[in-house]
């Protein structure tokens, strides 16, 4: 996303969120997450007027830098394999352990492995912002308003 300066910007004026939200064209929770994460860093505008978007993403969402003796899977691969029927985050974990062992390297435990799917999850989710007005469009579920009337002819 490369709106958090327009979204810091709004806020630190002081508009609310949802006036920010539809300003920018982004969700009412992204809003939150940065403002959230702006307090947490403890930023203030003056600092952030001449920071790039990039760097106030790292300064707002720091990736840890420790480095990790734990393995972590190819979160790619593994939610293409979500996809596929019967497949469960249980299963691709066992498989992960699976291939740690073969590779003589330490595998998370399971709820940790969930833990780290999960927020690959969340940062890759692709979402959009529709503004519509109410009453606008209809859409009709036909199947549903076939399976009432043969249950209502009945």
């Amino acid at each position: 996303m490369e709106k958090y300066k327009d979204i810091l910007r709004y806020h630190f004026v002081g508009l609310s969120q949802r006036q920010t939200a539809d300003i920018v064209g982004v969700s009412r929770n992204t809003i939150s997450k940065v403002v959230n994460a702006a307090k947490v860093a403890r930023v203030e505008w003056e600092g952030l007027a001449l920071k790039t978007e990039q760097e106030i993403h790292e300064l707002l969402f720091p990736k840890l830098n420790e480095q990790s003796f734990y393995t972590l899977p190819d979160f790619n691969i593994l939610v293409h394999e979500l996809r596929r029927k019967c497949v469960t985050k249980k299963l691709l974990w066992e498989e992960y352990v699976n291939d740690c062992h073969a590779t003589a390297s330490i595998p998370f435990q399971y709820a940790q492995f969930c833990v780290h799917f999960n927020r690959y999850l969340e940062q890759t989710k692709a979402t959009m912002y529709f503004q519509h007005s109410p009453g606008e469009k209809v859409e009709v579920d036909w199947a549903k308003c076939k399976a009432l009337h043969l249950a209502q002819s009945t």
